[in-house]
């Protein structure tokens, strides 16, 4: 991502509510104040034709879906109208990364450069903040390891308890600790002493945050809290929204928008959420005095017997992954589902579970009126639990035990301590549909931006998972200004081993070894599973050894550690799954070769996808063509997208699969790439790499 420096001093007279703010051509022309004011900025085209789009998306209330590649400056096209417009805007990010850069250099920049005052903040869930009741907890109550005290102590030392700072930075402090010591000082909403707490509510980090939002006219938030605030403001009885009104709403990594959607309208059920949710529970009682502590204590060891019984009822199918619950949910006779005779089992310890659940949601509402603030919030989560296991229980079929169209699927996950009941929504499009049709009646402007929504210049299936279909959303592509053809190269080889191949792995590292050795600068070695994450860690470790620094994703290391530790030793290689497609910035020789071990399609055993690929063929569309090519597109796209991030940036890619040789549709993953030239076979890949150096 582009640094700029600043090329001149700025002054600190003149109140901006006293001046004509410029124009988007004083902006962005030659000539114009980013040109005047910033080294190494030069004006491009396709920057300043996005920056007018989505002033006249913001002016109109209308949405615009633009596709800006990597290098065209999309995150000044969308923040300079927003901040020209004085208008209050919330910015959605897709990664960590992203919410940063803007947080701590663009709109900081931005706001220096047009001499503007505008209020603003990043806005984070609730866990992401310090508990200061916690902390005071743990620092009183001396029954921490000498390690763990240690952690405690650095964090208390570290500025973030002075009740003026705003505690934006602890995600980034936890991102670097151990989970536990996060989980001590993190709070979740069953935990939460609410008007108990002694730092309630002048004082809470979490509330000190949301204040903030409510006075900022710039608020930057991740996807999930965007869906988050909706539902909030859908309930009468919250005394303070999450986000302010807003007139104009970004989505920033616009790509990811149906999958967080997703992910945040699905449940689940746990072996250890049960337990966790336990002793959250029991703490809140101690730390309240209640007096009947036993009579929850009774029904909690009910509930976590059930669970447990579960949990050895699945363990069997531990390593299966994601097994579809359909099989269990035995309502009728009919063939499809009288398969196992597990089902009665696997229903009536649902419903004691269920029935466990219950229990307590009743004893908590007969003595609610001991402490009304703290049993709401358990009252919350309790409900939660019980919706969840009736949803996975019922979720196709009619109270008849006649099979419904289902938009949902469920399934579970086990290993030998702990299962995950989940259910999930298929499409998603309905609900977003619903959500920005209310924000386009109240006139707000929508921009969703990416560097990765089209596939091969096409916005169709975007504009149809994001529900935009019937709401007349207007289109636009920026073209990268990088040359590619001149900077890069792409290797692809119908010599690769298939993606069936069980040595694969192996033959791939032996194939591109001298590779690996030659390229001088960082090695991205992006894999599609953790089985082939951690099958190439092993060879590359044994074969690089005093040679290079070897990271990996499955070291327990935090992606934060990890990333820090790359970028510093330049020369590494970093091997690492789904979250280093994407969100992920390494410009220069830190990084100079990426290495993709194959096509990045959704396993055919993945439950969502099944679900939905049966739902394709119910309606005689293909599901192949329809879900799993354009989606591995996108993604393929984000990969390669790691390799070359500044104009000067150099570096080869490598896509280790046949398939886009080999297969027809190899061709549409080919065209929809950025123009590198390609290396005719691995020595004219070494070539390219040896003039590099």
């Amino acid at each position: 991502m582009q640094k700029y420096e600043t090329a001149v001093e700025f002054l600190e007279d003149d109140d901006f509510e006293t001046q004509s703010l410029p124009d988007l051509s004083e902006v962005f022309d030659a000539g114009g104040l980013l040109s005047v004011k910033l080294k190494n900025y030069f004006p491009r085209e396709g920057q300043k034709e996005m920056a007018k789009a989505v002033q006249d998306a913001f002016a109109r209330g209308k949405i615009l879906i633009s596709e800006a590649g990597t290098g065209t400056g999309k995150t000044y096209a969308y923040l300079i109208p927003a901040l020209l417009a004085r208008k209050k805007v919330v910015i959605s990010t897709g990664t960590k990364a992203l919410q940063d850069q803007l947080i701590k250099y663009d709109v900081p920049k931005l706001l220096s450069l047009l001499k503007l005052k505008t209020p603003y903040t990043v806005l984070k869930g609730f866990n992401n903040y310090l508990c200061r009741k916690k902390l005071d907890d743990i620092r009183y109550g001396n029954v921490l390891a000498p390690k763990t005290l240690n952690y405690v102590k650095a964090i208390e030392s570290d500025a973030i308890i002075n009740k003026d700072n705003d505690n934006a930075d602890f995600a980034e402090i936890n991102s670097k600790l151990p989970l536990k010591i996060t989980e001590l000082l993190t709070c979740s909403r069953a935990q939460c002493a609410g008007k108990d707490c002694p730092y309630y509510p002048d004082e809470c980090f979490a509330l000190m945050a949301r204040r903030r939002s409510q006075k900022s006219q710039v608020v930057i938030i991740n996807h999930s809290l965007f869906f988050a605030s909706r539902e909030i403001d859908k309930n009468p009885n919250k005394s303070m929204h999450l986000l302010p009104d807003f007139d104009a709403l970004v989505f920033d990594e616009a790509h990811a928008i149906p999958d967080a959607c997703r992910s945040f309208y699905s449940c689940s059920v746990s072996h250890r959420g049960f337990m966790q949710f336990t002793e959250d529970f029991l703490a809140v009682l101690r730390d309240i005095d209640f007096e009947g502590i036993e009579a929850f204590n009774t029904l909690f060891v009910k509930l976590n017997t059930a669970s447990r019984e579960l949990l050895d009822m699945l363990r069997p199918y531990k390593g299966t992954n994601d097994i579809r619950l359909l099989k269990y949910l035995n309502f009728t006779a009919d063939a499809e589902y009288s398969e196992l005779k597990v089902n009665p089992l696997f229903r009536n310890k649902m419903g004691e579970i269920y029935l466990a659940l219950k229990d307590i949601a009743k004893l908590i509402k007969n003595n609610a009126e001991s402490n009304p603030d703290r049993f709401e919030k358990l009252t919350e989560t309790v409900n939660e639990m019980m919706d969840t296991v009736v949803s996975v229980m019922t979720f196709d079929r009619n109270k008849d035990g006649t099979k419904k169209d289902s938009n949902y699927v469920a399934f579970s996950e086990c290993s030998e301590k702990n299962y995950i009941l989940t259910i999930s929504p298929l499409e998603v499009g309905g609900a977003l549909k619903k959500e920005f049709s209310t924000l386009l009646e109240k006139g707000t402007g929508i921009v969703m931006t990416s560097a990765t929504v089209s596939v091969n210049n096409d916005f169709t299936k975007f504009i149809y998972d994001a529900g935009c279909a019937d709401l007349a959303p207007e289109t636009l592509i920026v073209p990268s200004i990088f040359d590619y053809a001149k900077n890069s190269r792409l290797f692809v080889s119908e010599y690769f081993p298939d993606s069936n191949d069980d040595a694969r792995i192996v033959k791939i590292i032996n194939m591109l070894l001298p590779a690996i050795e030659e390229v001088r600068g960082g090695v991205f070695f992006l894999t599609t599973s953790y089985k082939a994450l951690k099958e190439a860690d092993s060879i590359l470790r044994e074969k690089l050894k005093d040679k290079r620094q070897v990271l990996c994703q499955a070291s327990g290391k935090s992606n934060f550690a990890m990333m820090d530790e790359f970028k510093k030793d330049g020369n590494a290689v970093l091997i690492g799954t789904s979250s280093f497609w994407e969100g992920v910035d390494v410009p220069g020789k830190a990084l100079s070769l990426v290495i993709i071990d194959k096509l990045p399609f959704a396993p055919p055993n993945d439950p969502i996808y099944q679900a939905r690929a049966e739902k394709c063929r119910s309606k005689g569309i293909e599901p192949f063509v329809n879900i799993s090519l354009p989606e591995a597109v996108i993604t393929l796209r984000q990969g390669v997208g790691r390799l070359i991030r500044q104009e000067n940036d150099t570096g080869a890619m490598v896509i280790c699969d046949p398939r886009l040789i080999a297969r027809n549709y190899g061709r549409l993953f080919l065209s929809s790439l950025p123009p590198m030239r390609r290396c005719k076979d691995i020595s004219d890949l070494m070539s390219f790499l040896k003039a590099q150096n």
